[in-house]
């Protein structure tokens, strides 16, 4: 199970809505965020064996999303969407996943197939 939640940027929302999410039962959380410290506050919250996985809507160009991506990489999250494939592509991305050391990239959200994946 999954809980999303969207809180602004306000660190002190993510880590109540994070904590509601765990009483709850969820052992995964999905962040709509795009600043370290609402994860920090999450990753506070959940303790070091929760996955959580980072969506910013596609903030920032592939070149852009190698600083935030090592900053949330240090609080074992994973980045999902946070670099608009439509700007640069996969294989864009994937050179920023490369740079980002430690953060997983989750890709392929929007794919419609095999032949986007070979771009």
């Amino acid at each position: 199970m999954r809980r999303c939640c969207n809180t602004a940027g306000r660190s002190s929302t993510s880590a109540a809505m994070s904590r509601g999410a765990l009483e709850r039962g969820y052992r995964h959380l999905k962040l709509h965020e795009r600043t370290a410290d609402s994860v920090a506050a999450a990753r506070d919250v959940a303790g070091p064996d929760i996955p959580i996985m980072v969506d910013t809507n596609c903030a920032w160009t592939a070149d852009q999303a190698t600083a935030p991506g090592r900053r949330h990489g240090a609080l074992k999250a994973v980045l999902g969407r946070g670099a608009d494939l439509a700007a640069g592509g996969f294989r864009r991305a994937s050179g920023a996943q490369a740079r980002n050391r430690g953060c997983p990239l989750a890709m392929g959200e929007n794919a419609t197939g095999v032949l986007d994946f070979q771009r």
